[in-house]
């Protein structure tokens, strides 16, 4: 739903100046351009999640301090779709893992949620020590862009046609 407004932020926060790109200035900014209205340590986790990276800003007071995030050089594949951004079980690195695993050449055919689980050790171990179940791995799929065709799910991009 987001996914827009964040894409935005990350092209924003690029190029802004430093007093621009305090945790509370970029929260204000994305809930002015339609993006969701985080509270500040959700705001901090959530930049964390989408690639941001942050220093201390230096300030007058400890009051005063904030971080001072700088944006990823390439967007994350889960701000890249519209949609929900994933379960909180599913880091950015596991994400990462199942876009690159989705740019496979093979994968023309499509696939299962049990082959991609089978694929990637750590969505497994995301899977078992963090609680996340399949319905919720496919959820994040459908946003993604992958569309379910059956028991199969056909990478973003791939057209519907009768050879899948």
């Amino acid at each position: 739903v987001h996914g827009p407004a964040i894409l935005a932020l990350v092209e924003f926060a690029r190029d802004a100046m430093p007093a621009a790109r305090t945790t509370t200035a970029l929260r204000t900014w994305l809930a002015a351009s339609g993006g969701p209205n985080y509270s500040e340590l959700t705001m901090e986790r959530k930049l964390r999640e989408w690639g941001f990276t942050s220093r201390a800003h230096p300030a007058k007071s400890d009051h005063e301090a904030q971080l001072l995030w700088t944006a990823p050089a390439t967007i994350p594949f889960s701000i890249e779709t519209a949609g929900d951004e994933g379960p909180a079980w599913l880091s950015p690195r596991v994400r990462a893992l199942i876009a690159e695993y989705l740019t496979k050449p093979q994968l023309s055919i499509g696939f299962t949620s049990h082959m991609l689980v089978s694929a990637l050790p750590a969505l497994r171990t995301a899977l078992r020590l963090k609680g996340g179940t399949v319905n919720e791995l496919e959820v994040h799929l459908s946003a993604s862009g992958c569309v379910r065709k059956g028991e199969r799910w056909l990478k973003p991009g791939t057209s519907l046609d009768a050879n899948h």
